[in-house]
């Protein structure tokens, strides 16, 4: 039997370590991890947002653009944000962060209640997402991509169907 789970990289992090899971497909940094991972590509990111406001008519954002913005994020404890931050202080441009919040759904709410925008990779954003009050733009920076992995846990390694469902 195959489980699937949803989660924030951050929390499937947590499972991997604690081997709580036998797997997980993460957003991550390979530095994160013990091999073996499995890269599986990479994926550009995204602002999303009210479809009024300042971007009204913009095709394409940098991340100027989006320190500039009111943004909605989880905490420090996942990679996306972690990317983000080292980003903006690089450029000594600091997010303006109104709300830290480690639930896909409450800032997708806040978003949709135009209260901020938010940065996810580009096959986060469903049809759902991107609907009504609200629509993305991608952010052209090329730092702004994070690469895609398998991650399987030690467990996970040893058994054969499990072998099967990663090499699938």
């Amino acid at each position: 039997t195959l489980h699937i789970v949803e989660a924030m990289t951050g929390h499937l992090e947590k499972w991997i370590e604690q081997d709580d899971i036998d797997a997980a497909v993460l957003f991550a940094s390979p530095a994160s991890f013990h091999p073996p991972l499995l890269p599986l590509g990479f994926e550009r990111l995204v602002l999303i947002g009210p479809v009024e406001g300042p971007l009204a008519g913009r095709s394409e954002v940098t991340m100027d653009d989006v320190c500039a913005l009111p943004i909605i994020h989880s905490t420090r404890a996942h990679q996306l944000r972690q990317m983000l931050d080292a980003y903006s202080m690089a450029r000594r441009r600091p997010l303006k962060l109104v709300a830290e919040i480690d639930s896909l759904a409450q800032i997708k709410s806040l978003v949709f209640q135009t209260r901020g925008y938010t940065v996810l990779p580009r096959t986060a954003v469903s049809a759902d997402w991107v609907s009504g009050p609200v629509r993305f733009w991608p952010i052209v920076d090329e730092q702004m991509v994070i690469q895609l992995f398998m991650v399987p846990s030690p467990r996970f390694q040893k058994d054969a169907h499990c072998a099967a469902v990663v090499a699938m």
